[in-house]
């Protein structure tokens, strides 16, 4: 029993050296590339400061979104390198099966999932709340297009159109649409400013202008400022022009309630909600697929040929599974059969092959 814990932890400590040194080069290239993007818009020598901060708060993103990609490439050197100097040949001798030295790769795979799971759930919100309050700040930064985001939200009887959002409870640019319990339109409002006030779940709107429709006619009404009931959570008025790929589990599940209830679509919150676990999820597939090239490789195969089939699977892999997601959503599925298909299949196809080493 001590040995196997002895071995287990050799492998662990491979697999998370070479995991490292992948997750250094491939962040190099990653930020470097969201460098020239960020310094397509700002002035580098004006905004040094502000160009460090965001690249620097980006990186707990890119690693969660690398981390099944790093733990591929940083597996299959592990492997290749214990089996260059004979371990795995030293292991065999002694008794070892190959199922139980995969057996370790693969309970190391899951303890590293849960790590990224909750890396993703705590970590990257925060660095990326951060990161959008100093570009929220940086108001030369942004081209108005950026910052004008319209959204709808449906009270009751009522459906309302926010044109911008300057803060979660600080609005412009809103229409409300007032009508009967019949379906038939009676009221329109239009405001230039608005404020929501969290406690007395009331908007207040500056520069309004009314419309009654009754029997044909309309009667319009001018004010400068007018009061408005409405039953909103606040922190969830800005939900659609907020990126779903940073959100918490329990946000995305917020989110989505919150979509269906004013009738609109929440597709891509769906999708991202359940992304949020086949990523970790992941990590068992590039497992047993970095077992699979090290327990079936030929001698004269290195490991600079492997990291590269292995580099051209995680892409493939990656592609089929967002391209699948957003396929089955354009063809009206629910987005769990897209998140879940190519992670499925590819789990089949590489259990199946690993029962055959």
């Amino acid at each position: 029993m001590f040995l196997m814990r002895l071995i287990d932890r050799h492998i662990g400590r491979e697999i998370v050296g070479k995991s490292f040194t992948t997750a250094i080069w491939l962040l190099a290239v990653y930020l470097f590339i969201a460098l020239l993007d960020l310094l397509e818009d700002i002035d580098l020598e004006n905004q040094l400061t502000f160009v460090i901060q965001v690249i620097g708060l980006s990186i707990p993103r890119m690693i969660y979104e690398l981390a099944p990609m790093i733990f591929l490439i940083g597996t299959i050197m592990a492997l290749a390198t214990l089996a260059r100097q004979l371990e795995f040949t030293g292991m065999q001798a002694g008794g070892i099966s190959k199922y139980r030295i995969a057996g370790s790769v693969v309970g190391f795979s899951l303890i590293f999932a849960v790590v990224m799971f909750v890396w993703g759930e705590v970590v990257v919100p925060l660095s990326e709340s951060k990161r959008a309050h100093i570009k929220d700040s940086q108001e030369n930064v942004l081209s108005p297009k950026q910052e004008r985001s319209g959204v709808w939200i449906r009270d009751r009887n009522q459906f309302i159109y926010v044109d911008e959002i300057e803060k979660e409870n600080k609005l412009a640019g809103i229409y409300i649409y007032h009508f009967s319990d019949h379906g038939r339109l009676v009221k329109q409002t239009q405001a230039e400013h608005g404020n929501i006030l969290e406690d007395s779940e009331v908007l207040e709107m500056w520069d309004v202008e009314e419309k009654l429709f009754n029997r044909g006619e309309i009667e319009v009404r001018n004010s400068e400022k007018i009061t408005h009931p409405i039953k909103v959570e606040v922190n969830l008025i800005g939900v659609q022009r907020r990126d779903p790929s940073v959100l918490t589990v329990k946000e995305l599940y917020k989110s989505i309630q919150f979509l269906r209830a004013n009738g609109l679509k929440s597709d891509f919150f769906d999708l991202a909600f359940w992304n949020r676990f086949i990523i970790p999820m992941s990590m068992l597939v590039m497992a047993i697929f970095a077992i699979l090239f090290t327990f079936r490789r030929r001698r004269s195969f290195g490991t600079g040929p492997l990291v590269f089939i292995g580099l051209i699977f995680g892409l493939i892999y990656f592609a089929v599974q967002q391209s699948v997601g957003y396929i089955a959503m354009l063809n009206g599925l629910s987005p769990v059969v897209g998140t879940f298909t190519a992670f499925l299949l590819f789990s089949i196809c590489t259990g199946v092959a690993l029962t055959r080493i």
